[in-house]
């Protein structure tokens, strides 16, 4: 079974990582017509002077992206929020995603829908 959410893009602007996610269409739905409370987790690693930097951790509901495609019955692609890196990456280094999406139960408690999905990414 594919993860609920995924990174597939990063746009990369100085201070700024904006992800770019596929989402499973049912969560999507559930969110921004019915009243979901999904949220999407990205965290981002990447290589700065040669050395490790982050990682940075993001999160936001998913009714808050910006919906940009429907890829098929299952997934659609949707813009996350920008985040804001205190460096930007090495050119030609791997840069390292995680996307999870969970929700709070009533005593706000996170309830993790799956596992993390982990994306890597050559930084031009």
């Amino acid at each position: 079974m594919d993860n609920s959410a995924r990174v597939i893009a990063v746009t990369i602007t100085p201070g700024f990582f904006m992800p770019c996610y596929r989402i499973n269409r049912g969560i999507d739905v559930s969110s921004r017509d019915h009243g979901g409370s999904f949220n999407v987790e990205v965290t981002f690693s990447w290589i700065h002077g040669g050395h490790p930097a982050g990682p940075v951790t993001h999160a936001q509901s998913i009714d808050s992206t910006t919906y940009m495609a429907l890829l098929d019955p299952m997934w659609i692609r949707a813009q996350g929020a920008r985040t804001a890196i205190s460096s930007q990456p090495d050119h030609g280094s791997l840069m390292t995603t995680t996307a999870s999406v969970y929700v709070n139960d009533a005593r706000g408690n996170r309830i993790n829908q799956c596992d993390a999905e982990v994306t890597s990414f050559i930084y031009p």
